[in-house]
């Protein structure tokens, strides 16, 4: 957990830096992989809402991309996804 709330820690740092909050660099992100990307986020209030559309506002740089990117690459956080029994039940290897 310390390890992951590090990294989570790091994209709130640079969301601080361009003025919006780590869930909108996030969804920003997730935009610029690819244009026809639609994201399903969770938005129980409208102040939620309001957020998550801020992400369409920003225009990240290519550099920025791949930073954010190698920030979450795979190997860099730590643990399952699911609980192990969860998993067991997901492993269809």
């Amino acid at each position: 957990f310390p390890r992951n709330l590090a990294l989570v820690d790091e994209l709130g740092d640079i969301a601080a830096t361009l003025g919006c909050t780590g869930s909108q660099l996030a969804l920003a992100w997730l935009y610029a992989q690819a244009p026809r990307l639609v994201a399903i986020c969770g938005s129980d209030t409208l102040a939620y809402l309001d957020e998550n559309l801020g992400a369409l506002d920003l225009r990240l740089e290519p550099a920025l991309v791949q930073r954010v990117g190698a920030l979450f690459a795979p190997g860099r956080v730590a643990g399952d996804r699911y609980h192990a029994a969860l998993m067991q039940m997901l492993d269809t290897s």
